[in-house]
Parts: C-alpha cells; structure tokens; sequence
C-alpha cells in the first residue's frame, strides 16, 4: 500500500467571497423586505440593527418601500455575482462602490444621522466600519 501524503484542507475557489457576498445579500434583501412590509416590522427592525428611532410619516413609509424595493434589486444582482464572481465582476464593482458610498455618507452626515434618528455614535461608527470590511 502506497503511503497518502497529507493533503492540506484547501476552501474551493471563491470561498471567501461567496461567504461575504451572501452577508451581503442577506443584509440586502432580509432586513430591506421589511422596509417594504413597513409598520411595526420596519420599526422594529431599524431599531434592532441600526439602533434607530423612526417615526412613521406616510410619506417615510413611501420612501423607505421605494429604497427597499432597490436595495433587494442590489441583493438579486449580488446572487449573480455569487453564482459566477468572473462574469459578473461588474457587479461586484458596483456593490463595492455602494458598499463604498454608504460608508462616506455615514462619515459626512454623521452629526444629522445621529440626531434625526437618535443613534449612538458606536452604532454609527460601528456600521461604517463593518461596511467598509464588507467593501
């Protein structure tokens, strides 16, 4: 009998970042169909992760649905992305680049973030951060 030399454990191609990508679609779609469902799940929801206090306006409920209508757009195109990394690079570019944007916009707008929805600054920068490692 021929001796097996030990093979080293080696991830499958793409491994860390179909892991990250489906965070990222997970965050897109699971937390933004609540944002379309509204009322008390949205609340809820915003106040669990963002650790925000929103109040409901109907016309906050029609721009949250229409935000949360795009980002779970952002999600599908990301399961693309998942699905084949090499053909779809233009996507993932343009996750990054949001992924991106959203950190900025946190950053600039921190001060009118924080007291428009009564979020803690570690929340904030929390958030900013965990983004950008996702970018």
């Amino acid at each position: 009998m021929k001796k097996q030399k030990n093979k080293k454990f080696e991830f499958p191609p793409f491994f860390w970042f179909r892991l990250i990508m489906a965070l990222v679609i997970f965050g897109y779609i699971s937390l933004r169909l609540t944002a379309i469902i509204g009322g008390d799940i949205a609340i809820n929801t915003a106040a669990a992760f963002y650790g925000a206090t929103i109040n409901l306006t109907p016309q906050v409920v029609h721009i949250i649905r229409i935000l949360g209508a795009f980002m779970i757009g952002i999600g599908i195109l990301g399961m693309f992305a998942w699905n084949n990394p090499i053909k779809n690079k233009a996507i993932i570019n343009g996750i990054i680049v949001l992924l991106l944007i959203r950190v900025i916009e946190k950053l600039v707008y921190f001060n009118d973030v924080q007291k428009a929805f009564n979020i803690s600054s570690f929340r904030l920068v929390s958030g900013a951060l965990l983004l950008f490692l996702l970018a």
